[in-house]
C-alpha cells in the first residue's frame, strides 16, 4: 500500500496521507514523498487548490512516526537527516502557488484551548 495518495481532478488536486491504522503517522519516508509531490503539484498549472487530508475518520494525522522515531534517535546523523527532510518539506508546501486546505475529517483540538472540535467532514 502506498503511504501517499495523490489524486488530481484539476482544478483540485488532493493529496492523502494514507496509514490509517498507524493514525496517518508520518514516516520520514512519507516527508520524502510530501516534497516530490509539492514540487509536481507546483508545476501543474491546471491545479488550483490543494487539499491534504488523512485516511480514515480517526486522525488526520498523529504526527511523526513514533517507532521511527526512537528508532532513528539513536542515531544523530540520521535525526539531523530527518529532521532536515521535514523542514524542506514544510518549506516546499508553504511556497506552492496555489491555496492548501487540510481536511480534518476526525477529532482534533483547538489551538491554544485543547478543547476538543467536533467533526466535520462534508463527504462522509
Amino acid at each position: 500500500m502506498n503511504d501517499l495518495l495523490l489524486d488530481r481532478t484539476p482544478p483540485f488536486a488532493t493529496v492523502t496521507l494514507n496509514r490509517a491504522d498507524k493514525r496517518n503517522a508520518i514516516t520520514h519516508a512519507m516527508w520524502q514523498g510530501l516534497q516530490r509531490i509539492a514540487a509536481e503539484l507546483a508545476s501543474d498549472a491546471a491545479l488550483k487548490v490543494v487539499l491534504l487530508r488523512g485516511a480514515g475518520e480517526v486522525a488526520f494525522s498523529a504526527g511523526a512516526d513514533i517507532l521511527e522515531m526512537q528508532q532513528t534517535v539513536s542515531d544523530p546523523q540520521r535525526m539531523r537527516v530527518v529532521q532536515q527532510t521535514v523542514l524542506d518539506a514544510q518549506a516546499d508546501w508553504e511556497r506552492l502557488p496555489m491555496p492548501t486546505i487540510g481536511l480534518v475529517c476526525a477529532r482534533c483540538s483547538r489551538a491554544r484551548t485543547s478543547q476538543p472540535a467536533e467533526p466535520n467532514c462534508s463527504d462522509r
